[in-house]
């Protein structure tokens, strides 16, 4: 089920992957096939699936201390966010991810993570020097 899913996320068969991820969850239920679920509904446009699914991997990552997974997590809640016009409780989830992990170590995880916040910030209308700093940050970081 998991190199179903891989396979359907590569080809942007989003049902597919879907499908796949709730499968391979339901053989084995573990926070890594979770966070891939909500990875899943999130790239297929099923905003509160997705935040209910990322909620419960964050949760269960953060009580397993797996702080990579748990930072991945806290950034697609921020992506669902930004995608329901939620600016304020995207740049919440942007600031609790970006606290474990190094944006020296991860470039990529760096950009995305600036991105998704000068786009929340930017949701706002207060705050849009800071979300034009992040903008050319993650420019910077990509």
């Amino acid at each position: 089920a998991d190199a179903a899913a891989a396979r359907s996320m590569a080809l942007g068969a989003m049902p597919e992957a879907v499908a796949a991820h709730r499968q391979a969850l339901a053989l084995a239920p573990t926070p890594a096939r979770r966070l891939a679920l909500g990875r899943a509904l999130l790239r297929a446009g099923d905003l509160a699936a997705a935040r209910s699914e990322l909620s419960a991997a964050l949760e269960a990552l953060d009580r397993a201390g797996s702080r990579a997974e748990a930072a991945e997590a806290g950034l697609l809640l921020a992506d669902v966010a930004v995608h329901s016009g939620r600016g304020d409780e995207g740049v919440a989830w942007v600031a609790r991810a970006r606290d474990t992990f190094s944006p020296a170590d991860d470039q990529p995880t760096a950009a995305y993570a600036l991105f998704l916040e000068g786009a929340a910030r930017l949701q706002t209308g207060r705050d849009l020097v800071n979300a034009e700093a992040s903008l050319r940050e993650a420019v910077r970081h990509a």
